[in-house]
């Protein structure tokens, strides 16, 4: 796979302030959905006569269980050769606050995700390598959830109906990963309804990773946040899903920030930002660098 252009991250990290026009969804390569309130309808969840259905699955639980496969973040390492533990030695492993893992595609996967899950964590993060799940864990209260899944998409044509579906019966989409059979997306499901009330995913040339925080700005004002990251390496692009959701009036929407770390320096980059009172939001792992978006 081609590995993207590197990039200046000193002059790209924590540009997050500019304010721009309002952006033209009809120059941006968007995919658009509209999920939840009075315009469920449109995205037509029981039709069935609109190509391929994506059948929604209950979803794994992680309401139970004794945690033990938790154990998998301890050992592992990512491809830096960092500790997958951010910020804490083997023995305390309650007390990390973030961890990355990477989980072989077995017969385990499902019980290794939920073990760490169990133990407190968020998986806010997510991507498909190849020969491996990579995982990025967070302790937080953001997103209250006891059920997960991750779901592939190989119908691209149908993407914003079968995506959107996800959305109606109540899933939030933690992280998205291209794939070479289309697009994996993480989802988390609680017993609350999330308030989503649209989606994008917006498609930035390598070379034009310069202009992201003025697109995210943009999405911002009306009300949609980075809630994913990936990198299309055939055409040497970065995907980013963006999510809205209700809020309060008058309440402000978290600011975004987004870094990349060359290979050997992810644990210290990922817990220094952390440090620094950044919420891990996105993963996205390239050859030589990974690349986590944030929320504060």
């Amino acid at each position: 796979m081609q590995q993207p252009t590197e990039i200046n991250w000193r002059g790209l990290f924590r540009r997050t302030g500019r304010s721009v026009a309002v952006l033209s969804l009809a120059t941006a390569i968007t995919l658009s959905a509209t999920a939840g309130g009075q315009r469920e309808q449109n995205a037509a969840p029981n039709a069935q006569d609109q190509g391929t259905r994506i059948d929604i699955q209950e979803g794994n639980s992680v309401d139970s269980g004794n945690g033990d496969a938790a154990t998998e973040s301890q050992g592992g390492q990512d491809q830096g050769g960092d500790t997958n533990a951010g910020n804490a030695q083997s023995d305390q492993q309650s007390q990390a606050v973030w961890a990355l893992v990477d989980h072989p595609k077995d017969d385990q996967i499902i019980r290794n995700v939920s073990g760490i899950i169990q133990d407190g964590y968020v998986p806010v993060g997510m991507d498909d390598t190849g020969d491996a799940i990579s995982v990025l864990y967070a302790k937080s209260n953001r997103v209250v959830f006891n059920r997960w899944i991750i779901q592939e998409f190989t119908d691209l044509d149908n993407l914003d109906r079968d995506f959107s579906e996800f959305l109606l019966n109540g899933w939030t989409p933690m992280d998205i990963s291209v794939t070479d059979a289309g697009l994996s997306a993480l989802f988390v499901k609680g017993d609350e309804d999330p308030g989503i009330t649209g989606w994008r995913i917006h498609q930035v040339p390598v070379e034009e990773l310069d202009s992201v925080f003025s697109i995210f700005e943009g999405y911002r004002q009306d009300g949609f946040l980075p809630y994913g990251v990936s990198i299309d390496h055939e055409n040497n692009q970065f995907w980013f899903l963006m999510v809205q959701q209700d809020r309060p009036e008058g309440a402000e929407p978290a600011r975004i920030a987004f870094n990349g770390f060359e290979e050997g320096s992810v644990r210290d980059g990922i817990t220094a930002d952390i440090e620094n009172g950044l919420l891990p939001w996105g993963l996205a792992r390239g050859e030589r660098s990974t690349y986590v978006l944030y929320l504060f």
